[in-house]
Formats: C-alpha cells, structure tokens, sequence
C-alpha cells in the first residue's frame, strides 16, 4: 500500500523518529540547503522520541527503511490506518508500564528516604526536610506567597541528583501564587513553612501530577522532590 501524503509520513516519522540522526552521529556532510534541511528533519525526529516510553526496543533499521519506502512512493506493509492502529496500541502499552514502574520506583525511594535523620511525614504521605526554619508567620490556606524553588525527578543512574524540571533559582526570578494554587503537597507543605524557611520536600505521586503526569519530564505516577525557599506571605 502507498503512502502518498507526505505530511503524514512525516507525523509518523516524529512519533518513531530516526535515532540514528541524532547531532555528531555518523559522517554525514552537509554541503547544502538541502543536505541541511534534511538532517535537521532527521534530528527533530530523533529528539521527538528521545524521551518515549519504549523507544529503545524499536529497531532503527526498520524504521530507516519504512521511511525510505514511504519517501520514495514504495509499497508499505501497513495501511496508513493500520500505522496508526499499531501506533496506538504500543504507545499505550509502554505508557502502562511507565505509570506501574513509576509508582513502584516512588513507594520505595519514600519508604527508605522516611527513615533518614530529619526527614518527617505527615498522614497524608508527604515527607519533608528542615534546611533552615525561618522565624515568620505561616502561610495559610488564604495566603498568597513569594517563593524559590528547585524540582527534580527522582535519583537515578545518570541523574545521582535528580533531574531538574523546572527551577525558578535558575531563571533568577521568584514566583508569586495563591497556596491553594497549586498541587496538593505544595499546598500541604506551605501551611508548614515559616518565612524565611528552606525545606525539601518528597512529594509522593497522588499528591502531586498523579496518573496524568506534567509534560514530557514528570510521567505518570512520578514522585517528585522539592528545594523550596519561602520567601514571603503577599498581603493583597
């Protein structure tokens, strides 16, 4: 069967993409406009999938020649419905895989990190650290605040510290929001905090982005950690 429209060959490309077009691989030379442009399609596609669920078990070469085929107006071995069924079906299951060895990987980082000097947990679940108690008011429900925050996702091989996500030390520009405003265990840790206060903070999944995730970084089930500085109760 062909697949005679080119877009779509491209929006199946980006789901699969070409890991092999990754920037400084192979030898290619690019001499022209076009040499360019391909190769940076080739590289979008790549980053695309980059943080996939399930993408280290597709096989690149079949991938580079269904693309060829699809290119250059050959026969395929699936429909473009079919594509998009096979498609489906896989990134739903890598996806369910993903929320099981999250919530896994989760209960057990909180379950030895519980029993670490300085580290409480409240009933709901939520563990926090005092780096430095502040001597203000705390925030209530009500409140609005001014805060610093670092968050990461949990440790691991190549991230000993955690991946960053997201750091409003980094952009060098606190943030204001209403304590309410936000997921439930910033929410429950802010009513904990004096001003002035550094905690770090070990948010458990259901009190944070839960099954729905947050974005390519935070998915779904993630436990999520907090450096979290509060600097001030905005009075309206």
């Amino acid at each position: 069967m062909k697949l005679k429209n080119f877009a779509y060959a491209l929006t199946i490309g980006g789901a699969f993409a070409f890991a092999s077009c990754q920037p400084g691989a192979g030898t290619v030379e690019l001499k022209t406009q076009a040499d360019s442009t391909a190769y940076a399609i080739g590289v979008n596609m790549g980053k695309s999938l980059e943080s996939a669920p399930g993408q280290a078990k597709l096989n690149v070469e079949i991938i580079n020649s269904a693309f060829k085929t699809t290119l250059r107006d050959g026969e395929t071995k699936l429909t473009e419905e079919e594509c998009r069924t096979v498609i489906q079906a896989f990134f739903t299951a890598q996806q369910a895989l993903v929320k099981t060895e999250n919530l896994e990987k989760g209960k057990k980082f909180l379950a030895e990190n519980k029993e670490k000097d300085g580290v409480f947990t409240t009933e709901s679940g939520l563990q926090y650290k005092v780096v430095k108690k502040g001597d203000g008011a705390i925030p209530t429900a009500e409140d609005k605040v001014k805060v610093h925050y670092t968050g990461r996702l949990l440790p691991d091989a190549t991230n000993p510290e955690g991946k960053v996500f997201d750091s409003s030390i980094e952009r060098g520009e606190p943030i204001d929001f209403g304590v309410t405003g936000v997921i439930p265990g910033w929410t429950e840790v802010l009513q904990l905090m004096p001003v002035g206060s550094e905690f770090k903070v070990f948010i458990p999944s259901e009190l944070a982005y839960g099954e729905r995730g947050a974005g390519a970084d935070i998915t779904p089930n993630s436990t999520l950690v907090f450096d979290i500085q509060l600097l001030d109760i905005i009075k309206e």
